[in-house]
């Protein structure tokens, strides 16, 4: 009898040794689908992002048991490239990992003091670079110039990381007023900030420049609360904007301003006005 136990009990320890052999050996990375939203050609099979993702996972995850990490390691490992944006990470049992995602596209190039900040579309930094550095590939992209905004400090940001702002400040309302535009990034070439003066200009890519205040003209001591209903009224009135841009003609186009601001009465207006001081004014709310 006690050498049945003994065997039982010898017979039952072999298969539990084998099963977790079995599952150590199945349940491990040796898969990866890597789908890159970006669209690869026949003549352009692999993307350099696409490249740096397989062998990423190639490197640090074929053969690991699959159950020694998880997907926040992989977007860890993925992400210390900045131009990575992870749409999808997943483990998929028994031995696959999936990863989907898409490259940034640099977009723009934010000037502050000496320094120069490359993000894409979302304000995400991608690089950075000085001033003096700047050359054709950065002349590509619309040029953000900041002024007078001291709190707006990007040098300690990590790559990959979104700039952030507050909603209700001027770089907020420039992206607010920016992504209104309906057609922007044919409409703008150059945007600049300025805090001092609590203007924004938007440089067009004919020429003539619109000029937003977001000063409040119906308070001597506005309140945060005050500032923030004229950035929303002022934000409200892009496609006024737009229409008074429409309305001119070509050589209006390029040059000149227009001049967008609010008036006492918590009025928007819109004007045009050339440089020899022709004025037209836009339809008011």
């Amino acid at each position: 009898m006690k050498y049945k136990k003994a065997i039982i009990f010898s017979t039952i320890m072999i298969f539990v040794v084998a099963a977790a052999v079995a599952l150590g050996w199945l349940f491990r990375a040796r898969y990866f689908t890597v789908n890159d939203l970006n669209g690869l050609t026949e003549e352009n099979a692999e993307s350099g992002l696409y490249s740096f993702v397989s062998e990423t996972l190639e490197k640090k995850y074929k053969g690991r048991w699959l159950f020694s990490f998880d997907e926040k390691d992989i977007e860890n490992d993925l992400v210390v490239n900045p131009y990575v944006e992870l749409i999808e990470v997943k483990k998929i049992a028994p031995d696959k990992i999936s990863v989907t995602f898409s490259e940034r596209k640099e977009r723009f190039l934010i000037v502050s003091g000496e320094k120069g900040y490359v993000t894409d579309a979302g304000y995400n930094l991608l690089r950075d670079v000085a001033a003096t550095d700047f050359g054709e590939q950065e002349e590509k992209l619309v040029r953000v110039n900041v002024r007078g905004m001291d709190e707006l400090d990007f040098s300690a940001l990590p790559k990959g990381k979104k700039i952030a702002f507050e909603e209700e400040n001027l770089f907020g309302a420039m992206t607010d007023i920016f992504g209104k535009f309906s057609d922007k990034l044919n409409f703008i070439a150059e945007i600049t900030i300025d805090g001092e003066k609590n203007i924004v200009e938007y440089r067009t890519q004919t020429g003539v420049i619109v000029n937003v205040s977001l000063a409040v003209a119906s308070a001597d001591k506005p309140t945060e609360a005050d500032k923030k209903a004229t950035r929303e009224r002022i934000c409200e009135s892009v496609a006024r904007i737009e229409g008074v841009y429409n309305e001119l003609d070509e050589r209006s186009k390029r040059q000149g301003y227009i001049w967008v601001y609010e008036t006492d009465e918590k009025v928007v207006k819109v004007n045009y006005e050339s440089n020899s001081g022709e004025n037209r004014e836009g339809k008011n709310v």
